[in-house]
């Protein structure tokens, strides 16, 4: 297994917020523009609040912090999200 060590070095950001009638597809294809990711991943959950959430995992921390800084605030299909660093993470396999 080679991949271990990416796996590892892997970082993922929190997005909230998330529209609707948006697909995880169209998640990673928003953040793709921002840097390498490895996953993308929107649970059939939601927040308290009543809110989309989801999860997309960057092979790098530069590009994951280059997303946050460029998507945070963005609006799309007509709602702003939110866009941080997720706060544990995720042993979810791909």
């Amino acid at each position: 297994m080679g991949d271990r060590k990416v796996r590892d070095n892997l970082r993922t950001v929190f997005v909230y917020n998330i529209p609707d009638s948006m697909h995880w597809k169209g998640l990673w294809a928003l953040f793709r523009f921002h840097g390498n990711v490895v996953d993308a991943f929107i649970p059939a959950k939601r927040s308290m609040e009543g809110n989309r959430f989801g999860f997309v995992r960057f092979a790098k921390l530069v590009d994951a912090q280059r997303a946050i800084s460029r998507l945070d605030g963005f609006v799309i299909l007509g709602k702003k999200i939110w866009v941080k660093m997720a706060r544990f993470s995720g042993k979810r396999k791909i």
